[in-house]
């Protein structure tokens, strides 16, 4: 896989998004009270996903079904590996 450019938040150039964040905001009740959760859409959101970020305590569960990798550069980032193309998730179709 190439390495591509981070992708960043419109509010900050600085804060670079992790997968499948698109923009971040504070919530602020002022602002937001009437907004909700968008019903469940399906999974195809990830399907342009090869790897996601892991926390320590998904390590167990997450072995069990995908390799784990770790980024390269001053601060590895544990990954669970989903694709081994850009843009690819073998684990979800497009259309689920």
């Amino acid at each position: 896989m190439k390495a591509k450019k981070p992708r960043t938040s419109g509010n900050s150039a600085a804060h670079i998004l992790p997968p499948l964040y698109k923009d971040t905001a504070v919530l602020s009740f002022d602002q937001h009270s009437g907004k909700a959760l968008k019903p469940f859409n399906g999974f195809g959101f990830s399907a342009a996903t090869p790897v996601v970020p892991l926390m320590l305590g998904e390590f167990a569960h997450a072995a069990r079904f995908y390799p784990i990798l770790f980024t390269a550069g001053d601060r590895p980032t544990p990954v669970a590996l989903l694709g081994l193309k850009e843009r690819q998730n073998l684990f979800v179709e497009p259309d689920c």
